[in-house]
């Protein structure tokens, strides 16, 4: 099997000292996590994303790009854990296309909640989301 990035709610974020919320949040789900695969693209959309961040958290678009990466992964996210099942359990069209419904409408809503609140975001705050994002990305070799 080949190497891929995966997220997972969980990561060693024990070097990031600076965002101690996300450390004790990290540790009281110690264990347990979720990951799926994401393509090289939307990693390296993120890395980007988090390296401008912290070059400079109040320049205008940063929080743009955050945004973008948040949304991505998520958009992903969505369809693995529902869309990918149905189609290895061979789901008809029916079942896929109502599945499909509900996870279209999820993602605009969590498209427009984002842009709205974390594309508002400059300095410090944007700094967490950043930290937060890396954490979450994490490669794993098989």
């Amino acid at each position: 099997m080949e190497k891929m990035d995966c997220i997972s709610f969980i990561g060693d974020i024990t070097t990031r000292e600076k965002n101690k919320f996300i450390k004790e949040r990290m540790e009281k789900f110690s264990g347990l996590f979720v990951a799926f695969p994401i393509p090289e693209e939307i990693r390296n959309q993120a890395r980007h994303a988090v390296e401008k961040v912290r070059n400079n958290p109040d320049a205008k678009g940063n929080a743009h790009l955050i945004c973008q990466s948040i949304i991505s992964i998520t958009n992903h996210g969505l369809d693995y854990i529902y869309i990918y099942p149905l189609e290895l359990a061979n789901v008809g069209m029916l079942g896929k296309n109502t599945i499909r419904i509900g996870v279209n409408t999820a993602k605009k809503g969590i498209t427009i909640a984002v842009n709205q609140i974390i594309g508002a975001m400059h300095g410090e705050k944007l700094s967490i989301m950043a930290d937060f994002l890396e954490s979450i990305i994490h490669e794993f070799s098989s």
